[in-house]
C-alpha cells in the first residue's frame, strides 16, 4: 500500500488502529502513518503513536526531532511511566522533576520512582521529591542523603 493512498472508512478508530498497523508494517513511512494517527485517533492512540514516532526519532538518532516531537505532542501522552523514560531518555531532568512534583501530589506512590531516579542518576532535586514517601524507608535514606549534601555544601 502507498503512504498515499487513503484508507477507506469512515471511523476514525478503526483508521488510526490501520494507521498504527501500517507503521509496524511499513517502517520507512512510519513518520507519515503515526502523524495521521494523532490527528484522527482517539486519545489513547494519539498517546501511542506519540510515543512510536519519538522511539522512531530516537532509534534513527535524531534526538532533535524527538525532542521536536515531544514539546508538541506531550499533552497528547497519557501514559505517564513512558513519559518519565522519555524524559530520561532526552536527559531533560527540569521536565521530569516538574512532571513528578505534579503526579506526587496526586498519587504519593510516584515517590518511589523519584527516589530511584535520585539515585540512578544522582540527582539532588528527586531527593527532595522522594522525601513526601508512604514509604518510611524511602523518608529516612532521603532525608539521610539531602542532610550529608546540605552539610558537605554549608562546609565546603
Amino acid at each position: 500500500m502507498r503512504k498515499t493512498e487513503r484508507i477507506k472508512d469512515t471511523n476514525n478508530y478503526i483508521k488510526a488502529e490501520k494507521y498504527l498497523i501500517l507503521a509496524e508494517i511499513y517502517k520507512g513511512n512510519a513518520p507519515w502513518y503515526l502523524e495521521k494517527v494523532i490527528k484522527i485517533g482517539l486519545p489513547q492512540q494519539q498517546s501511542t503513536a506519540v510515543l512510536k514516532l519519538i522511539d522512531y526519532y530516537l532509534k534513527k538518532g535524531d534526538k532533535k526531532k524527538a525532542e521536536e516531537i515531544l514539546k508538541k505532542y506531550e499533552t497528547k501522552i497519557t501514559d505517564m511511566k513512558k513519559l518519565i523514560e522519555i524524559y530520561i531518555k532526552l536527559g531533560k531532568f527540569y521536565h521530569l522533576y516538574n512532571l513528578l512534583r505534579e503526579l506526587i501530589a496526586a498519587n504519593p506512590q510516584y515517590t518511589e520512582i523519584a527516589y530511584n531516579i535520585a539515585k540512578k542518576y544522582h540527582r539532588i532535586e528527586f531527593y527532595q521529591l522522594a522525601v513526601y514517601s508512604p514509604n518510611p524507608e524511602i523518608v529516612m535514606n532521603s532525608v539521610y542523603t539531602l542532610e550529608k549534601y546540605y552539610f558537605k555544601t554549608r562546609n565546603a
